[in-house]
C-alpha cells in the first residue's frame, strides 16, 4: 500500500502499516549486523554505513515521492516522517550490534548453499507468475495515457475533498451561491490549497502575520493578507477574487475555462494544470 493510498483510508490501520514498513528493514538490518560480527570485522562506523545502505535501498520509492514536484506536501511530509523513523530504527540496531552476539540468526554456509538454488527457482517462478497475472499494468498505461491521476491518489484527494467538504461545505456552498460561482471549482481550489499547506504550515503562517508586518497567503484557501485568517474568512475571500478573475475574462474575450480561472488565482501555469485535474478527479456531487 503507497502512501497516498494509506492517508486517504477512512479508518488507519496503524499497527499493520508500521510491521509492513518496519520488519522487513529491522530483518535485513540485523542480518547486515550479524555478518559484519560474524566476519570479525564489526565497527559502529561499519556498521552504520551497511544499514545506511539498507536504508537507502528500502527507501528509494520513498524519496521519488519527496523529490517529485507533482507529490503534494502532506505526502512529503509523512514520506520524511517514515524515513526518519527507519533512520532511528537503523540506528539502535546497529548500537545493538555493540552489545548484543546476533550471530545465531545467520544460516550456515552448507545449509545456504543447499537452499540457495531452491530460492532462486522459486523466485523466478513467484515473479513469473506475478507479471502473467497482473491487471494493473494495462490500467496504470491507460491512465498515463488519458492524463489521469494514479488510483490511489485519486482516493487521496476524493477523501480530502470529503473532508473539506463536510466542514466547510456550507461556507463554500454560501458563497458559491454568493458569486454564482462553481461549489466544485471552489473546492478544487480548497483542496490543493490544503493539501500543499497541512494546518500545521497554516498555524505557522498565521503566527508570523500575528507578530511580524509580514503580508503572507494565510487560511485554508491560501488568501494572501497581512492579518491572521480563519479558514472560513480565506474562504469568503476566495469566492470574492474567483469571482473578480471570472469578471475580467468576460470582459477581455470571448470564451474561457476553468483554468484560466485557476490561473488568474496563481499566475502559474502547473498550478492551473493540478487544480484542473483534481477538479476533473473530484467524483463528489456538489450540485
Amino acid at each position: 500500500m503507497g502512501i497516498a493510498e494509506f492517508i486517504s483510508q477512512p479508518q488507519h490501520r496503524w499497527t499493520k502499516y508500521i510491521i509492513f514498513r518496519t520488519v522487513p528493514f529491522v530483518l535485513a538490518t540485523t542480518t547486515a549486523v550479524a555478518f559484519l560480527q560474524k566476519i570479525e570485522y564489526y565497527t559502529l562506523p561499519l556498521s552504520l554505513a551497511s544499514i545506511a545502505s539498507c536504508l537507502l535501498v528500502s527507501s528509494t520509492p520513498i524519496i521519488r515521492q519527496i523529490i517529485s514536484s507533482r507529490i503534494y506536501i502532506s505526502i512529503k511530509i509523512f514520506s520524511i516522517c517514515i524515513i526518519c523513523g527507519l533512520s532511528a530504527i537503523g540506528a539502535l540496531v546497529s548500537i545493538s550490534g555493540t552489545v548484543l552476539d546476533l550471530r545465531w540468526i545467520l544460516p550456515s554456509p552448507q545449509s545456504l548453499r543447499d537452499g540457495l538454488w531452491t530460492a532462486a527457482i522459486a523466485a523466478i517462478l513467484v515473479a513469473y507468475y506475478f507479471k502473467a497475472t497482473d491487471l494493473s499494468t494495462l490500467n496504470r498505461k491507460d491512465i498515463t495515457r488519458a492524463g489521469l491521476l494514479p488510483g490511489d491518489l485519486r482516493e487521496f484527494i476524493n477523501d480530502r475533498g470529503l473532508r473539506i467538504w463536510r466542514r466547510f461545505g456550507r461556507v463554500i456552498y454560501r458563497e458559491s451561491r454568493n458569486f454564482n460561482l462553481d461549489p466544485k471549482m471552489m473546492l478544487s481550489l480548497l483542496v490543493y490549497e490544503d493539501l500543499n499547506r497541512p494546518a500545521a504550515l497554516r498555524f505557522l503562517e498565521n503566527v508570523i502575520v500575528t507578530i511580524t508586518p509580514l503580508s503572507l497567503t494565510v487560511g485554508i484557501a491560501q488568501v494572501k493578507s497581512h492579518r491572521r485568517l480563519k479558514n472560513e474568512e480565506s474562504i469568503r475571500l476566495m469566492a470574492v477574487q474567483l469571482a473578480d478573475i471570472r469578471n475580467e475574462l468576460c470582459d477581455k474575450k470571448w470564451g474561457f475555462s476553468l483554468s484560466d480561472i485557476f490561473y488568474g488565482y496563481n499566475n502559474s501555469t502547473e498550478y492551473a494544470e493540478n487544480v484542473s485535474k483534481i477538479y476533473e478527479e473530484i467524483y463528489h456531487d456538489l450540485s
